[in-house]
């Protein structure tokens, strides 16, 4: 044939023919020429299946073998899915559009164009942060933690959870350190992840709390000045708090006149601060 590759009515060219006899010198030689088909070799293929780190989709990768002549240059190709998206072993994978490319591609008919074979899914290794909101002094270490992963697949449906959030003390401070623990996922497709912390840090801050001190004013009797006496001086400290000694620096009616529920306006000290 003037090539390898599959064509109809291809040309045929008899060469090293000889003729012998007696009566080899009556004749002229001349080479015959024919034609012939060359029809596409049944390919057989098979596909190999390899292991993956969970990703969310049914996609994957195989490796494909086949009975091709030596020498032969193309590429087989198909579209590998598992039978679900989830972590697991010899799991199905099914190969469906299997198809040639390449330079020889077209010297093969494939005997089938899906396969089927097995393959894994691995977990995903999953790192959960956390983040901390700021709070008023309440005289407690709780902290309120949003928990995340950027590991997470888009559209997977896990719950970050955590058996508790606290500061590292109690007070006032700026970005302060808080402490999340028991951190655990799940979910529907929590089983599909390596969780690998069980704790995790952040930061907040806690700002002081308004303090308000309630005043009792003792009546008089009018003196020309404005002038008046604390009989009780009270706030609404958190329990358990100590925040020192209330008193009052000064207070003063609004004016002097006679009147009654008249406004007294107080200046209040507190000595020694000793908490917060």
């Amino acid at each position: 044939f003037a090539n390898k590759d599959v064509g109809a009515a291809k040309l045929v060219t008899i060469s090293g023919l000889s003729l012998t006899g007696t009566s080899v010198g009556n004749y002229i030689f001349i080479s015959p020429t024919s034609t012939a088909n060359i029809t596409p070799a049944t390919l057989n293929v098979t596909a190999s299946g390899t292991s993956k780190v969970y990703d969310g989709l049914t996609s994957t990768n195989v490796t494909y073998t086949d009975d091709r002549f030596l020498g032969d240059i193309f590429t087989v190709n198909g579209t590998a899915n598992l039978d679900d998206k989830n972590v697991g072993v010899t799991k199905l994978v099914t190969v469906t559009g299997v198809n040639l490319s390449g330079t020889d591609a077209n010297n093969y008919a494939l005997a089938t164009s899906t396969l089927t074979t097995t393959g894994s899914v691995t977990k995903k290794d999953m790192t959960v942060t956390a983040v901390s909101s700021s709070k008023v002094y309440d005289a407690n270490v709780t902290a309120s933690t949003t928990l995340s992963s950027i590991d997470k697949v888009a559209l997977d449906t896990v719950t970050y959870n955590r058996t508790s959030s606290t500061f590292a003390d109690k007070n006032v401070g700026v970005a302060k350190l808080v402490t999340t623990g028991g951190i655990s996922i799940t979910g529907t497709d929590a089983g599909n992840y390596n969780l690998l912390n069980s704790t995790t840090t952040s930061n907040a801050d806690i700002t002081a709390r308004a303090l308000v001190v309630t005043a009792v004013a003792q009546n008089k009797v009018y003196d020309a000045t404005t002038t008046a006496a604390i009989s009780s001086l009270s706030s609404d400290v958190i329990s358990g708090d100590t925040i020192g000694t209330l008193a009052s620096a000064s207070a003063n009616f609004s004016d002097k006149n006679v009147g009654t529920a008249k406004l007294v306006t107080v200046d209040v000290v507190i000595t020694p601060a000793i908490d917060n």
